[in-house]
């Protein structure tokens, strides 16, 4: 590069009066440097489509921080030209003013300072030499003589070279002197973030580095509005000013920008979009990737509401701006291109925590960069996208509400975004009854079943997005998903049952004690699920809830707006199949929360004939499985007839064994025979903080969801087919499940028989050091998809142990509906 000659201004270090502002000139610039603003392009998704950008003139001119705009006369201009207008109007309205750096004089590699030299000459606008270091001590020399000095570094990433001009020498100026001497005026902008294909050295996010050095000011602009007030600010500011200019913007925004000169306040966040479930604080380009990520989880969860705010300064930054959002919301989540460690997300979330700890509602989140340098085939990959940046926002939203009443202490059920949409519409409601003075009365003794009265509607025929959540690579229904949510609207059922009794109580999952699956789940019909306490013991509730379809033209689907919605009274019976789908039955146990032991539960006062019928089936079904907890193999030795059964099975796989009990290679067993052993599959789990409830353990219906997955995983392996549920019972809660805990996921096929399987599925918690605990075990019946009889051979197991031949016969007794 050559260096234009020194201009004559430097030669004096007098000051002069700055020239009125020649407006009509300023225009007259405007026009002729910028034209029609280019259009929208390059790779930021979703910049033209924004609702934060101001497209009208009406809608530039509302803004409240535009009030001081002396001329309603606005321009259409893109971030760069926004960028060029205001360092024309610095030139213009302070004779004192000059901007150099590389390539600036005939209009930088942006094309930022297009056409300034020409206007202004090359004393006031001109290149200097490749060397950071050098083009920023010039600036601070011109400053601290008074002069205001607007240095370009290239990009972002070529600033370090100058990091000990900008930290040791322009923001300490004024401090070392007392205050007698400073570089009041110093403004050094700088292209920075991704751009798409600018790899390591082009890529690079550097605040959070002059962050944490006092004396500084950093801002951040999103837009052609925000870069020409922001930029306007830092250059009358009587401190030394970063201005991060985010390049991939330059050409991707598009905004009607005032013409006149106005200023935007410096260290004030601006709140782009209200909300009140949880704060996502961004700044530069990352306000439009988080205004993606927002709107799309906005439609796949009916009713949340997140709000936006644009940082717009990173030093000083709005501490009382987000404080007052966090306040309201409880969560919060920062978005930033830079890394994380160190990032200056940090630095808000410990600020926040400090303030607002009571107030949180789960733990305050990142999403960053990756800590490794930047990528250039990766990028899409490191930057934290609309994908990344939604993940997040389910992971925050998912978090319990300590300070909502609680469905279900055992496990809300939380399944992504559906389960959230359940316990975002059951926080509504406890709050609507609560409204009501549905909770002030206490001392109920006695509840009727229509007080616990639930109904559900999942609209899958009219919300694409609900229906590609239900539905698995099949076609099917993911039966696993339905069974977390059940166990979330048994908990709320069973909590609304036990609302008004004589002191506070909570409800946790016992079991479930048997599911259903009576005929296939429509993924095109909408569904719906209803449920009430059906009887009552001492402390433990049974809850069934039956799920059948929906008929069509019921006009139901418009009547919940497209979204997942309850109800308290049943919906008209001329609307609503009467073929039931699937039941399910859960025993709830009501708890204490002074003690946290099981406490008495409200009676039902049965009211007809037909509820009476429903409570003595309650019993009855109480008394079978006490019946059946006796006669199970772990309590009573074989029958007679069973015995012989085992027998068999042993003469059978003897068969195939050698004297040492491994397999005979010289007899080997049929193909479609295969050992009980070699069914097994495992999985480690560790869980997370997200999953847990309010009593600080892991939901059950989360644990419920992730073994019957490995439990279809795992009989699918087996036949080597999709396979169709067919039942469940006896899900068994025995340990609760601390948070951090390593869990021990296993499943294996104990049973077949022709196209049919019964899957046992154990769930155990490992402590360092310690034994195995068991927490959790189920049995799962699948049939395999395809299977024709008579044409197909069916794979078998066999089990080749005593201990097996049990499990073998467990799961026959299962399958066989005689335990």
């Amino acid at each position: 590069m050559i260096r234009a000659s020194l201009p004559v201004i430097l030669r004096s270090a007098s000051r002069t009066i700055p020239i009125a502002p020649n407006w009509a000139a300023l225009r007259c610039l405007a026009s002729s440097a910028e034209g029609s603003a280019p259009p929208a392009e390059g790779f930021m998704q979703g910049v033209a489509t924004s609702k934060f950008i101001k497209s009208t003139k009406e809608a530039c001119l509302s803004h409240p921080d535009l009030a001081s705009v002396k001329t309603s006369e606005t321009q259409k201009m893109n971030f760069f030209t926004a960028v060029n207008n205001a360092l024309a109007t610095a030139l213009i309205s302070d004779e004192k003013a000059v901007i150099f750096g590389e390539d600036v004089a005939f209009g930088g590699v942006f094309r930022c300072t297009i056409g300034l030299a020409e206007r202004f000459g090359q004393d006031r606008v001109f290149n200097m030499p490749l060397t950071e270091q050098g083009i920023v001590g010039f600036a601070i020399g011109m400053a601290a003589v008074g002069h205001t000095p607007i240095a370009e570094i290239q990009f972002a990433d070529y600033v370090f070279p100058a990091f000990d001009q900008i930290v040791n020498e322009a923001a300490k100026y004024r401090y070392r002197s007392g205050n007698e001497f400073n570089v009041a005026g110093l403004t050094i902008r700088m292209p920075c973030n991704a751009v798409g294909h600018g790899g390591l050295y082009h890529s690079q996010s550097p605040e959070a580095y002059f962050a944490h050095t006092p004396g500084l000011k950093i801002v951040y602009p999103r837009s052609p509005i925000q870069a020409k007030g922001l930029l306007l600010a830092a250059i009358k500011d009587p401190n030394p000013v970063l201005v991060m200019e985010p390049k991939i913007l330059y050409r991707s925004a598009v905004e009607q920008v005032p013409v006149d000169e106005y200023v935007l306040p410096i260290g004030k966040a601006e709140v782009l979009k209200e909300g009140n479930d949880l704060t996502v604080v961004a700044w530069g380009a990352q306000i439009y990737t988080v205004e993606l990520a927002v709107a799309e989880i906005e439609k796949k969860i009916p009713g949340l509401s997140i709000e936006i705010i644009d940082l717009r300064s990173v030093l000083p930054w709005d501490r009382d701006a987000i404080e007052k959002s966090v306040n309201k919301t409880g969560r919060l989540l920062i978005a930033h291109e830079a890394p994380q460690t160190g990032g200056f997300g940090g630095e808000i979330a410990a600020a926040i925590q400090e303030r607002c700890f009571l107030k949180l509602q789960a733990p305050i989140s990142r999403v960053c960069g990756w800590d490794t340098p930047f990528p250039l085939v990766f990028e899409r990959f490191y930057a934290p996208g609309m994908v990344r940046c939604m993940e997040e926002i389910e992971r925050r939203m998912s978090s319990p509400d300590p300070a909502a009443p609680t469905p279900n202490s055992s496990g809300e059920g939380r399944s992504h975004l559906t389960s959230k949409m359940w316990v975002h519409k059951f926080n509504k409601q406890l709050s609507r009854l609560a409204a009501d003075g549905v909770f002030d009365e206490k001392g109920k003794s006695e509840k009727t079943m229509n007080d616990s009265f639930v109904q559900v509607c999942l609209p899958f025929a009219s919300n694409s997005h609900l229906r590609d959540e239900y539905s698995s690579h099949f076609g099917r229904v993911r039966v696993g998903k339905v069974l977390e949510d059940l166990d979330a609207l048994a908990g709320y059922i069973s909590f609304l049952h036990c609302s008004g009794a004589e002191k506070p109580l909570s409800v946790v999952t016992a079991s479930v004690d048997r599911m259903e699956l009576l005929t296939d789940i429509p993924t095109d019909t909408d569904i719906c699920l209803s449920g009430h306490v059906s009887y009552v013991g001492k402390s433990s509730m049974e809850v069934t809830i039956k799920m059948t379809s929906i008929l069509p033209n019921s006009n139901i689907s418009e009547e919940m707006m497209d979204s997942i919605d309850f109800f308290r009274k049943p919906l008209p019976a001329e609307k609503v199949s009467k073929t039931i789908l699937l039941i399910a039955k859960f025993t709830m146990v009501a708890i204490d929360l002074a003690t946290y032991r099981p406490s008495a539960a409200p009676q039902l006062q049965l009211c007809t004939p037909e509820e009476q019928e429903i409570h003595a089936m309650g019993e009855r079904h109480k008394l079978r499985k006490q019946a059946a907890a006796k006669a199970s193999l772990s309590v009573q030795a074989p029958d007679s007839a069973e015995m012989t059964f085992v027998h068999g099975l042993y003469i059978e796989y003897m068969q195939y064994l050698d004297t040492n009990g491994n397999p005979d290679p010289l007899k080997p067993k049929p193909d479609h025979i295969i050992w009980m052993k070699d069914t097994k599959q495992s999985n480690l789990i560790l869980t997370f903080p997200e999953d847990r409830n309010v009593h600080n353990k892991i939901f059950g219906g989360h644990l419920m969801r992730l073994g019957f997955e490995l439990g279809y995983a795992t009989g699918a392996v087996f036949s080597k087919r999709p396979l169709q549920f067919l039942s469940l019972d006896d899900i068994t809660f025995r340990r609760p499940v601390d948070v951090g805990s390593l869990l021990d996921l296993s499943a294996q096929v104990v049973f077949s028989k022709e196209d049919k399987m019964v899957v046992k599925v154990t769930a155990h918690i490992l402590l360092i050091g310690q034994d195995r605990f068991l927490s959790n075990e189920f049995w799962i019946t699948f049939a395999a998809v395809g299977m024709v009889p008579g044409q197909t051979e069916w794979m078998r197991v066999l089990p080749r142990s005593y201990d097996e031949c049990m499990l073998y016969l467990e799961g026959k007794r299962r399958m066989e509906g005689t335990n």
